[in-house]
């Protein structure tokens, strides 16, 4: 498990901007005459919901409903006074083909804000005809398939505030932007831009988002002078190329920066901490780096990522560190995590490493707790228990032993697979359960029948046990289950098609009942509900792809591995978009 930040998907305002059905002025007809001229420049073509759960549902706005009769435009805001488009919400239209440079698109002379996120302009040149919309001040065009460079009649926007470009595949220089001043927000992630960012662009006097991420970007701090009123908070340049060893020299001028994430520089550099403490950092991710254990006494430090970072010894200040919720040291090559364990901390990653001996003492304040692929081994300690607050454990891999205390079943996931855990399962009667895995340990008995309780349960696994019991038609009542893997155990007796005993578990995708002794036949209805089918089988020792939201996670662990959506999964809280 690695803990980090993940990517965000939609802007603030994603579920409360699609639509306008009534105005007080009517739409001006030389508006709808633009509005029908851009309609008609792509293909109309039936569009899907582009997010779609069981409590949100995001209706995309159909373009395709726009006539000159109309009195209301699904995704367009209209000027309560002149009736001119002010607003273009078309995330998710399934619009398709090329935006043309003398496209109607550009003739909107009073638009403010523009959201073409999630569209379909694949190999497409980036329009450079976005700088003629003088008045616009949020453009968000993620997602989309650009390609080539943006042109510099970006820099025209000169009451920009917002702009996202993620997910393209743009190349070449970025151009000089940095006569927009007003310009807050800035996401270029997820391209393929080469070469520098212009040092500028750091200095902005408005900015304080900017994610460069994901790109192929070289040096871009190196010509970077001191800015002690720079606004920026959260930079974010994990996965680009060669950045030198001083790297954190020109960023520490930056005087309020909360949020910086380095991971993955792809250099032999090491990087060094003597440019820490940074006053007023929070967050700081120096994953997948060589890095030099100095000092690290920010005092405000929140969330510390080390992942991946051949370490094998830590900071000993990290214990002083009294404001330090989050810490990953996953994937290192650590024997001890004694020091690493300060009675602040509520989310730790201590996974991949070589710790042994018995599981450390735990602060009560944890809420998520990785430490699988270890060499940890005796009985889970009784400490755990006192973690009032624990959501999250994940002890797979190692070699602990004894039995599962009864206090851990009130988690919401719980991984305690290959390990040497003998006895029955204890008594599980939590409704915030979602994940229970303890497949491959020496667990005998029956399936608690309290686990008909857990009525947020999605995943079970309890493979490579000895539990010996009859199927469990009882936990068709469970409204979520999704999994259920009872694969080599002890299971045995009929499964048989009488009415109480039939199939019916509502939201059922995979079923492994392998290697057991039921007897009898499987009525083909039993499969009627399955609704995750395979796509390719097992070939060899290649795992099948799976249909659905459930993905390969780990090289040990099964291809049916679900990522179950639990807020704390992830670990560290999600980075806040800029608002609007």
């Amino acid at each position: 498990m690695k803990i980090h930040f993940a990517a965000y998907i939609f802007t603030t305002c994603f579920f409360g901007c699609v639509s306008v059905t009534s105005f007080p002025v009517p739409p001006s007809p030389d508006q709808v005459e633009i509005l029908l001229a851009f309609k008609n420049e792509f293909p109309s073509r039936n569009c899907d919901p582009i997010w779609n759960t069981p409590d949100v549902v995001f209706r995309s706005p159909n373009i395709g409903s726009w006539t000159k009769e109309a009195v209301s435009f699904d995704g367009v805001v209209f000027d309560n006074a002149t009736g001119a488009v002010t607003e273009l919400n078309l995330g998710g239209a399934c619009i398709s083909g090329t935006i043309q440079a003398n496209s109607s698109l550009f003739r909107f002379q009073h638009l403010r804000y523009l959201r073409l996120f999630i569209n379909h302009f694949d190999s497409s040149p980036f329009p450079s005809g976005f700088g003629r919309l003088a008045n616009l001040e949020y453009l968000d065009l993620s997602q989309n398939g650009f390609i080539g460079e943006v042109p510099s009649s970006i820099s025209n926007l000169s009451r920009l505030t917002s702009l996202d470009l993620s997910y393209n595949k743009l190349t070449g220089r970025f151009p000089n932007i940095h006569n927009l001043t007003l310009l807050s927000s800035i996401d270029l992630s997820y391209n393929q831009f080469s070469e520098t960012i212009p040092s500028s662009l750091f200095t902005m006097p408005s900015l304080w988002y900017l994610d460069l991420r994901q790109n192929n970007l070289k040096d871009p701090l190196e010509n970077m002078t001191s800015s002690p009123t720079s606004k920026l908070v959260h930079l974010d340049m994990a996965h680009n190329l060669l950045f030198s060893s001083r790297i954190l020299e020109p960023i520490s001028k930056l005087p309020n920066l909360t949020h910086l994430d380095l991971s993955f520089q792809n250099t032999t550099y090491t990087i060094n901490f003597d440019y820490l403490p940074f006053k007023s950092l929070e967050y700081l991710d120096l994953s997948g780096n060589s890095v030099s254990v100095l000092n690290t006494s920010s005092e405000n430090l929140s969330f510390l990522i080390l992942s991946n970072c051949n370490l094998t010894e830590f900071p000993t200040s990290i214990k002083t560190l009294q404001n330090l919720r989050g810490l990953d040291v996953s994937k290192n090559r650590k024997s001890s995590p004694e020091v690493l364990l300060n009675s602040s901390l509520s989310e730790v990653d201590l996974s991949s490493n070589t710790f042994h001996g018995s599981f450390p003492v735990i602060p009560p304040t944890i809420q998520v707790m990785a430490a699988s692929n270890n060499y940890f081994t005796g009985d889970i300690p009784l400490t755990l228990c006192k973690a009032s607050q624990l959501i999250l454990l994940d002890l797979s891999y190692n070699n602990i032993s004894g039995s599962i205390h009864r206090c851990l079943t009130n988690v919401s996931v719980l991984k305690l697979r290959n390990n040497d855990l003998t006895g029955r399962l204890p008594d599980i009667d939590s409704d915030s359960l979602v994940l229970l895995d303890v497949a491959h340990n020496h667990l005998s008995g029956k399936l608690p029948r309290s686990l008909v309780n857990c009525t947020s349960l999605k995943f079970l696994n309890v493979e490579g046990n000895s539990i010996s019991d009859t199927f469990p038609f009882w936990l068709k009542t469970l409204p979520k289950l999704e999994v259920i893997v009872l694969r080599s155990n002890r299971f045995h007796g009929p499964i048989s098609s009488s009415p109480e005993r039939t199939l019916s578990f509502t939201a059922l995708r995979i079923m492994d009942i392998s290697l057991n002794n039921f007897d009898g036949t499987i009525p083909s209805d039993y499969f009627a509900n399955l609704s995750g089918p395979l796509v390719n089988p097992p070939q060899g020792n290649l795992w099948p792809e799976y249909r659905g939201d459930w993905h390969y996670k780990y090289p040990t662990e099964p291809w049916y591995y679900p990522s179950i959506d639990v807020s704390v999964e992830d670990g560290f809280d999600h980075p806040t978009r800029p608002e609007e």
